[in-house]
């Protein structure tokens, strides 16, 4: 069972002494699996919140080089560096959530490929060019979301095909020719219909 959303009761303690977040639930707003799946997850999960951040600040280095944990949350930067992916790269996750990046240059995109994360979270980045496409192929990435990208060229969609992910979701992926389908075919992809 897979929970995408969650009520707006649950509040997030920070836990300062483990660096990571609790989260707290009222169980009365949910049925028994719900429930349970949130008292697993408020047991065993640890993630680093650092969604405030619009840059990655000597402190925000520090407490990533420090992580041990799944989850590393960074959605309020808007522009990644190459030095920042290396520093990301280094980090081993279960999810990296870089979901206010709208843009990523080639040799960022090199370093942040390298990461030692399962699944990458990139749903605002608005366009994936063929340099960049050529270094998200070189990694295998078990699931990256790229969720805001609306259209794709023949080149960039032959680049995606050659990715080693199980799969990549490009849920507003609209403006695509026949070709890029054709590309696309033999890689798991998502598509909204």
């Amino acid at each position: 069972m897979v929970i995408t959303m969650v009520s707006q009761n649950i509040l997030n303690d920070k836990n300062e002494q483990n660096n990571h977040q609790i989260i707290r639930f009222d169980k009365s707003d949910y049925d028994e699996d719900i429930v349970n799946i949130l008292e697993w997850k408020e047991k065993n999960e640890k993630e680093l919140e650092l969604d405030n951040y619009s840059t990655i600040t000597v402190e925000i280095k520090n407490k990533i080089k420090k992580f041990q944990g799944t989850d590393i949350h960074l959605d309020g930067l808007q522009r990644l560096t190459p030095e920042d992916a290396k520093l990301l790269a280094w980090v081993s996750c279960e999810y990296l959530r870089l979901n206010g990046i709208q843009n990523i240059d080639k040799e960022t995109a090199k370093e942040l490929w390298n990461s030692k994360c399962k699944f990458l979270l990139l749903w605002w980045l608005s366009s994936l060019n063929k340099g960049t496409a050529k270094e998200l192929s070189n990694y295998k990435w078990d699931i990256i979301f790229l969720d805001g990208i609306e259209s794709m060229d023949e080149e960039t969609a032959e680049e995606i095909s050659k990715s080693k992910c199980r799969c990549i979701y490009l849920i507003w992926l609209k403006n695509i020719t026949s070709n890029v389908k054709e590309k696309l075919k033999n890689f798991k992809w998502i598509m909204r219909l």
